[in-house]
């Protein structure tokens, strides 16, 4: 008799934490999740408390619940692989499959030995050679159901094409094993040139699965020394190569784990790579993030900027206004792109200075602009410096020396002369300027104050207002992150701004 919550779990597994078709590489045909069920639940009825018992060891495990016990013992049954690669222009597409010789290839049908299929069609193209060698390569793996986006997914279906996206992280994650082709590398010493390490895309499918095999032109081995049973991510050698390439941490290549958190690394990883569609730069980052957000093709760069909103409800961390370049259209506070963001100049503080939390954990974007708290520095002198401008994407920046040295001045001496770029005319005589301390320290005793404290660097955002509206702030767009160095204590109430 079957084991009533292992039959629960595995109805949970299939319906609900992996793709809805895969192909069925022993008759190499779709086979859907109510058929993925079919095929799998004798199997599962077989399986024994007392198996599962041996298998997970929960009587001994204090790390691991019932629950997490039993979707160990289902993954183990219902095996997959998942492809990890970069498009070329000859991919076959779900249509193709289906409509071969007019014998479709779809849930249900289940083919003859001699039957045609797109499958068996050698003058099919490269895209067609590559698809049936990841099912050679994943049926090695004892997988019986295999997973690539080109051709498992309706695109014509939006319903189908949200849920694959929302899903894409947890489907990679949950599979057996990950098969990537890096298509331009023979050795790991081609990794700098790697187009698989630029795309957006491969970002998620790098972290999310548990285990994955990396090959490289005509699906030359790249991997691990142990062979095709060893998994790569064990790798300490080929982590070394990839870390270095992607700046991902030898850690989260091997045991990466989405959330809100460290939202600054994510968006530094991301800065580099690049997408076909606006909108999949921000599409690609969900399951990163373990958000979710409605699909829209068609709505640009909007669609990054409402990421941006989302992680805002959930984020507590000041990094995530550590940027620089253009911002978004729609809003001053929020950047335009994951290319806005680079490496933060300043050391982490170490928890043994007692400082772990700093900034504002309460902003929020509302109607008005992005809400935050800052502690704002006024300089006493702003001066162009007209022989020092760069220029960076297409856009010319200016050089200004803001200095913090008068007598006259409640801020005299608290913080070193700083000098920044901004981009031609943001900045003018007519405009009032400030810094403004995203990573002040808190004052336990009065959340309303702030403090700064001698000897130590602090990021500021360089902010704007009109001389007949002083109290409304803008951000103004810096050419690099900011860096300043604080002179001598200070404790001051902070300043809400709305950027």
């Amino acid at each position: 008799m079957a084991v009533p919550d292992l039959v629960e779990a595995f109805d949970e597994f299939v319906f609900n934490d992996i793709p809805a078709r895969f192909i069925y590489i022993p008759e190499m045909r779709f086979m859907e999740r109510q058929e993925v069920r079919n095929h799998y639940a004798p199997r599962i009825e077989l399986i024994t408390e007392k198996y599962i018992q041996d298998k997970t060891s929960i009587r001994h495990r204090w790390d691991i619940s019932r629950k997490d016990g039993l979707n160990e013992v289902v993954k183990k049954v219902v095996k997959y692989a998942m492809f990890s690669h970069r498009w070329s222009n000859a991919e076959p597409a779900f249509q193709d499959m289906t409509s071969f010789n007019k014998k479709p290839i779809e849930s249900g049908y289940t083919a003859e030995p001699t039957s045609p299929s797109f499958l068996d069609d050698k003058s099919a193209g490269t895209g067609h050679e590559k698809l049936m060698k990841f099912l050679q390569k994943a049926g090695s793996h004892d997988c019986d159901l295999a997973w690539s986006d080109t051709c498992c997914i309706d695109k014509t279906s939006s319903a189908e094409l949200e849920e694959a996206i929302r899903s894409m992280f947890r489907w990679y994650r949950n599979s057996d094993i990950c098969i990537a082709y890096l298509s331009q590398s023979t050795s790991v010493a081609d990794f700098l040139n790697e187009v698989y390490f630029t795309r957006a895309w491969t970002l998620q499918e790098l972290l999310a699965p548990r285990a994955m095999k990396f090959y490289g032109r005509d699906w030359k081995f790249l991997g691990a020394k142990g062979g095709i049973r060893e998994e790569d991510k064990k790798s300490r050698s080929l982590k070394a190569e990839i870390e270095k390439v992607t700046k991902i941490p030898y850690a989260d290549i091997s045991d990466f784990r989405p959330g809100t958190d460290r939202v600054h690394d994510k968006m530094l990883w991301a800065s580099q790579r690049k997408a076909t569609r606006t909108e999949d730069v921000a599409y690609s980052l969900i399951g990163l993030f373990d958000i979710t957000m409605p699909i829209a093709y068609g709505e640009g760069k909007w669609a990054f900027h409402r990421l941006m909103e989302i992680l805002m409800q959930r984020c507590e961390e000041w990094q995530i206004f550590a940027w620089a370049g253009q911002s978004s259209q729609y809003s001053s506070g929020i950047a335009e792109s994951p290319k806005s963001y680079y490496p933060i100049p300043i050391a982490r503080p170490s928890r043994e200075h007692g400082y772990i939390h700093r900034g504002d954990k309460l902003y929020k974007s509302t109607k008005r602009g992005v809400k935050l708290r800052l502690l704002l520095v006024i300089p006493c002198l702003k001066q162009r410096d007209n022989n020092s401008w760069v220029e960076v994407d297409n856009h010319r920046y200016n050089s200004y020396t803001l200095g913090f040295d008068s007598e006259k001045s409640t801020h005299d001496g608290i913080l070193e002369e700083l000098t920044v770029r901004v981009k031609d005319s943001q900045v003018s005589n007519s405009f009032k300027v400030a810094v403004g301390i995203l990573d002040y320290v808190p004052v336990e005793s009065d959340a309303s104050q702030g403090a700064l404290i001698p000897r130590r660097d602090y990021v500021p955002l360089l902010l704007h207002a009109d001389r007949a509206g002083q109290s409304d702030w803008k951000r103004v767009p810096t050419d690099k992150i900011l860096a300043v160095s604080c002179r001598k204590h200070i404790q001051c109430s902070l300043t809400t701004v709305w950027l």
